[in-house]
């Protein structure tokens, strides 16, 4: 996503905050691949839903956010984005545009 950031580009950072989230299981995060007290089958098993559940509890309970105004991704943020539009509608502003677009 970083080449999508910045002034004049699709996640504008003169107009917006853009918050950028590295979810758990990537590799890059707390993985199977990378976990030292529970690697490969030992991770606990989880789903997108879980990922925007953190990353929902992270904004609101870390970083005392109550808003979005939109949340968007490429591969698996994708689908982490239909997920925020299905599990926190009303924390979004762009939802509805974009529950609109899917019929």
């Amino acid at each position: 996503m970083i080449g999508y950031i910045g002034e004049d580009q699709m996640l504008d950072t003169i107009k917006y905050f853009v918050v950028i989230v590295d979810a758990f299981g990537d590799g890059v995060s707390s993985s199977p691949s990378n976990s030292v007290s529970q690697p490969g089958k030992l991770f606990p098993e989880f789903s997108i839903k879980d990922m925007v559940d953190a990353q929902y509890q992270m904004l609101t309970e870390k970083l005392g956010i109550k808003h979005l105004y939109a949340v968007t991704g490429i591969s698996m943020g994708g689908m982490q984005t239909f997920q925020w539009m299905m599990s926190y509608p009303d924390f979004l502003t762009r939802q509805r545009q974009l529950l609109v677009r899917l019929y």
